[in-house]
């Protein structure tokens, strides 16, 4: 009730040091009234703040923006420049020049894709400014145009490095997956693409030369079947007796001489493929049974059985892990039983009894 009369003026802000001073005789700590003004200046201060932060964030949009459109003429020019490099490529009519024409294809896809990347990223900008997508389609029409050359001046590039190297480097270096798909492909590759140039007045002059490579293509085709089978991850010494025997000719790793594709087809290796491709079969086929064989030894390397704990009070020991075991050999006996009855068990016959005894 003492207090009542005062109520208005210490709701009011600022009598209320007057009422705590007069009436109660009080005076409040320094710190105290150092915090009361700093929370009346409060709102001003995080109204102040909050203007100041808006200015910043308008300052860094418009900043942003602008260097966006400058971004954007920049790039403009850098498109019309990639146009006419692209433009240029019907000039190219000599296979001779396939290793430089190559190079400049390869930087040319790289500027495709350096550019059709900028283009998202200036397109999801303009969703973040709130502003109409550019349309960058021309980019697209310039991609669909460059396309007969890109693949023509790559298949050309990469097949004249590769014919050197598959016949007259290290026969055990080929990759034959790489091999058959590079020529597969490119025979593919180049038939689309030689259509695809006889639609285009300007671009008819460039045809012979997808002709010419589709046709070296062609030659090399027939070589595939010694590659792939001679190349076969499962080819050993029996496999390189069992081929020397069947076309009397010594061939293999450690033969005297020249170990290449090349070598193979001057010795009249290519009339024997048929029976190549069969020893080359055999040898995959036994190597996946020699990969079964090892794996299974391999995975009872980490299993531990535990025979720490004791039964009760006894000396007789409690096994753990017997689980694990268990079902680990169901599933070897079953593996193990399918590999006797297989036609390729030969090099490992004897091995397998082992393991299945």
């Amino acid at each position: 009730s003492t207090l009542f009369p005062y109520t208005t003026l210490f709701r009011s802000g600022g009598w209320d040091l007057v009422v705590i001073r007069d009436v109660h005789g009080h005076l409040l700590p320094s710190e105290i009234l150092e915090d009361r003004w700093k929370m009346y200046q409060a709102p001003f201060l995080v109204k102040n703040n909050q203007m100041q932060a808006q200015e910043y964030l308008d300052e860094q949009h418009a900043q942003a923006l602008a260097a966006q459109e400058s971004d954007q003429k920049d790039f403009e020019i850098r498109l019309t420049e990639l146009e006419a490099v692209i433009g240029s490529f019907a000039q190219y009519d000599d296979l001779a020049q396939v290793v430089e024409v190559a190079e400049k294809t390869k930087q040319v896809n790289e500027e495709v894709k350096a550019c059709q990347d900028l283009v998202r990223q200036f397109n999801s900008r303009e969703v973040l400014f709130d502003r109409d997508q550019t349309d960058y389609s021309m980019l697209g029409t310039m991609v669909k145009s460059f396309e007969p050359f890109a693949n023509l001046w790559k298949t050309a590039g990469d097949w004249v490095s590769n014919k050197e190297s598959w016949l007259k480097g290290r026969f055990d270096e080929i990759d034959p997956l790489y091999c058959e798909g590079e020529v597969q492909g490119g025979i593919r590759l180049m038939f689309k693409t030689i259509r695809t140039l006889k639609e285009n007045e300007e671009t008819k002059p460039i045809v012979p030369i997808a002709e010419q490579i589709k046709k070296e293509l062609e030659e090399f085709k027939p070589y595939l079947p010694l590659v792939t089978g001679l190349r076969n991850a499962g080819m050993r010494d029996r496999h390189w007796k069992a081929i020397s025997e069947k076309c009397e000719v010594e061939v293999g790793p450690e033969m005297e001489g020249e170990f290449t594709l090349k070598m193979m087809l001057d010795k009249g290796m290519l009339s024997f493929s048929k029976e190549i491709e069969e020893v080359g079969d055999r040898a995959g086929k036994e190597y996946t049974l020699e990969k079964a064989l090892r794996k299974m030894k391999a995975e009872w390397e980490p299993l531990i059985f535990d025979l720490s704990e004791k039964y009760r009070k006894t000396n007789t020991y409690i096994l753990k892990g017997d689980g694990e075991a268990m079902a680990l050999l169901d599933e070897q006996i079953v593996t193990t039983q399918a590999m006797m009855f297989s036609t390729f068990k030969g090099p490992f016959e004897e091995e397998i009894d082992e393991w299945n005894a």
